[in-house]
């Protein structure tokens, strides 16, 4: 498979609409997803903002379509990942190649499925430390470490209402949940 074919996006008809999917390729499959509503990138930019106001200064955040490559032939696009600045050299012309400290999935009805099931089990494979995955369905951010040495998450917080989100290694509060929603 060439970076083109990991990079194109394709047309498929869905109920009557032309839908572009986005592409993440594994094992040399190229997988295919409806690209999610706009409500979706909403979200996610709602996070950029909240999360550049409060760590912009020390940390890369990259937003979809980015690759990140968890081995020579699987690869995934999170919405977003976090690098720390002092760790950036895990950004590669072509992808982000090591672990990012942190990953941000917002669910959509097309990725529910994606993202609670295989890219949870991915991203602890690969080792990255945090994972949010955002429901706009509940209003709830809900964020997985991985532990010390561990090969899969445990839930360690769910985020709703005036809770302070912070990262699971510091106590510097980001943001306040409602602040991701308010406007939704």
């Amino acid at each position: 498979m060439t970076n083109r074919q990991i990079s194109e996006r394709v047309q498929s008809k869905t109920n009557s609409h032309t839908r572009l999917q986005t592409p993440e390729a594994l094992v040399g499959e190229l997988m295919r997803t409806p690209a999610p509503p706009p409500s979706h990138q909403l979200i996610v930019q709602k996070i950029l903002r909240l999360l550049y106001t409060a760590i912009g200064e020390t940390h890369v955040i990259l937003q979809a379509p980015c690759d990140l490559q968890l081995t020579m032939n699987k690869f995934r696009q999170p919405d977003l990942m976090v690098i720390s600045r002092h760790r950036k050299d895990i950004i590669a012309e072509h992808a982000v190649i090591g672990p990012p400290d942190a990953v941000i999935e917002v669910l959509s009805p097309s990725s529910r499925p994606l993202d609670c099931r295989e890219k949870i089990k991915d991203y602890a494979a690969f080792g990255i430390k945090e994972y949010w995955i955002a429901d706009p369905d509940q209003y709830t951010l809900l964020q997985y470490i991985l532990p010390a040495g561990g090969i899969q998450y445990i839930r360690a917080a769910a985020y709703q209402g005036h809770d302070s989100v912070h990262f699971h290694q510091s106590a510097d509060k980001l943001f306040v949940a409602d602040d991701l929603w308010s406007g939704f």
